[in-house]
């Protein structure tokens, strides 16, 4: 509607655009699709304005207030009978954007029953999203595709059929079924070449697929549709990942100067920079990530391996206590504490936390390798050659596992076996130095 959007303390944070169903019905569905402030700001060179920027902390929503705003949506009582179609896929709705989905798919099961031609199309996306975020995709597939099944045949549901697309794309992702992802994403392309949101959704696919040319070219065209931080920021990963260090470093720098609080950014500036060895701007943007987001464990986990890399271990320590008390289930941070405590000669206390990780990730071959270490220092060497052997499982590539086999094997005198596992972390060594300098 191009209505403002305002936090608690009367800021302008977003301007109304328009729900997903805009156009189609008068049912309001799916996601609501405004304009972040942030694409604004991209925008204002193009636009030849120089708007007012505030950049102080986000105000907080209380407990209270968020009871009385769901409070305020599910008030009106909906009749068990009687009701029509469009009533309980209206409830549907406000159900799922609360969270409450399994009340969610209650509601449009009412709706689909009822089998209105006009509307029963919505019922069914309705129930395909509610059940993609319970995590049953496969259920959730079937829904979305009787949606398209149902949809009618207008003109003007050309928009909503491809966004119904884009969800398909995104659960088949969740299935780990990348190529017909693929497939039903450049569908909804098909049918609107014009929709970001697409090529970002493509970007994502490519990306798991390993199609890193294609998947440069599909965020680059998202980005050339619409600015976006979150754009810039994913291309940034990819230029990360590539080794591409002066490229990540503009694109998260473009994300960071069109949302100053877009948390996810600095950290992973914060990690460029500590890959650089540039430790105190990487500092800076840990404590900006943690300022802007207090429960972000992974901000919490690198600012202690920061530490650690500085030999300040009881800030290490403490970032390591902090991310696992937000999460505690994260084995990284017990991985990441627990080579703390080795080196801190507090065996006992390692082994404890790289036995936590591999409990948490039993396919962490890096933990399985380093309490193979510890092992091996203990002069364990049974329990050492059992988690090499483990790790090298894993990750047959795992060049370090082979070369800390291969001394265990020396040690024991079985010097045939040390040569070849030696000789096969060499080629794997140089293989990675290769890879790194293409």
């Amino acid at each position: 509607s191009g209505g403002a959007v305002l936090d608690s303390q009367g800021r302008v944070i977003g301007i109304h655009g328009s729900s997903e169903t805009a156009g189609v019905t008068e049912i309001q569905l799916g996601f609501s699709l405004g304009i972040p402030i942030s694409t604004f700001i991209g925008l204002q060179e193009r636009l030849k304005v120089k708007p007012q920027l505030l950049t102080t902390a986000q105000p907080q929503v209380s407990p209270q207030q968020q009871q009385e705003i769901i409070q305020a949506i599910t008030g009106v009582i909906v009749p068990n009978t009687n009701a029509t179609a469009d009533i309980w896929i209206e409830r549907g709705g406000q159900l799922w954007r609360l969270r409450r989905y399994e009340e969610a798919i209650k509601a449009f099961d009412e709706a689909i029953k009822q089998n209105d031609p006009k509307n029963v199309y919505l019922a069914w996306y309705g129930k395909g999203f509610a059940l993609g975020n319970l995590g049953k995709y496969q259920p959730a597939i079937e829904a979305l595709q009787q949606a398209i099944n149902t949809l009618p045949k207008r003109e003007d549901l050309k928009n909503f059929h491809s966004s119904i697309l884009q969800k398909q794309s995104v659960v088949y992702r969740y299935l780990e079924n990348y190529e017909q992802a693929l497939t039903v994403i450049n569908q909804a392309i098909s049918l609107v070449p014009n929709n970001p949101n697409h090529y970002n959704e493509k970007y994502v696919v490519l990306s798991e697929l390993k199609r890193y040319d294609e998947e440069l070219a599909a965020i680059t065209q998202a980005i050339n549709l619409a600015p976006r931080a979150a754009w810039y920021y994913n291309r940034g990963i990819l230029y990360y990942n590539q080794q591409k260090y002066k490229l990540a470093l503009d694109d998260y720098n473009k994300a960071i100067e069109l949302n100053p609080n877009y948390a996810l950014a600095y950290y992973n500036r914060g990690n460029l920079y500590r890959r650089q060895q540039k430790y105190k701007l990487a500092l800076d943007d840990y404590n900006q990530a943690i300022k802007i987001n207090p429960n972000d464990a992974e901000a919490y986990n690198n600012r202690g391996n920061l530490y650690y890399d500085q030999q300040k271990y009881e800030l290490a320590l403490a970032d390591y206590n902090q991310a696992i008390k937000i999460n505690s289930d994260f084995a990284g941070a017990y991985y990441n504490r627990g080579n703390l405590y080795k080196d801190l000669q507090k065996y006992d206390l390692a082994l404890s936390d790289y036995s936590k990780a591999i409990d948490i990730n039993p396919n962490f071959a890096e933990a399985y390798n380093n309490r193979g270490n510890l092992y091996k220092n203990l002069q364990k060497y049974e329990l050492a050659l059992s988690d090499y052997n483990q790790a090298i499982r894993i990750n047959p590539n795992f060049a370090l596992a082979y070369a800390n086999r291969g001394i265990l094997y020396a040690i024991l005198g079985q010097s045939e076996k040390a040569k070849i596992d030696l000789q096969q972390a060499a080629i794997l060594f140089r293989q990675q130095e290769n890879m790194a300098t293409y």
